[in-house]
């Protein structure tokens, strides 16, 4: 099957999904685009690709801090996009939530929701919490997760 796009919106998918979390590798987009069926937003990032604006806020969060929702409390350590998303994350709470790095992307950060997409050369903290709120939890199956 050939998608519309990379990553994949919608489409055929694995009968598993992947669950909320920040992961520090590529998961398997046949379950990632499962998890955007359940209404999940997955963000992805490419360290590869240097992001124009990377200007952020510190976030409140404390390093001692343990998160056991999440697969990996933290994102890639070598990479400072991914880190700084996880934080980013945590504060936008991790319910049907997803990031994780994906080196096949062409823009330094997509976010993705079920038949949506979201291309950013910057990151626009405004812009993704719109995504995310406009869009979590509105995947066409409904699920109690």
């Amino acid at each position: 099957f050939k998608y519309n796009s990379n990553p994949p919106t919608s489409g055929p998918h694995d009968p598993d999904w992947i669950r909320p979390g920040v992961y520090n590798e590529i998961q398997d987009k046949y379950k990632l685009i499962h998890s955007l069926e359940h209404g999940y937003i997955v963000v992805h990032y490419n360290c590869a690709l240097p992001i124009s604006n990377f200007q952020f806020p510190i976030f409140n969060a404390s390093a001692h801090e343990e998160d056991t929702a999440t697969p990996s409390a933290s994102a890639n350590p070598k990479c400072s996009s991914g880190q700084i998303l996880a934080e980013w994350a945590k504060k936008m709470t991790l319910f049907k939530l997803i990031v994780q790095p994906n080196p096949t992307i062409d823009k330094p950060i997509i976010m993705t929701a079920w038949a949506r997409i979201l291309k950013m050369d910057s990151f626009d903290e405004k812009l993704a919490e719109q995504f995310v709120k406009s869009f979590r939890n509105k995947g066409p199956e409904q699920t109690m997760e």
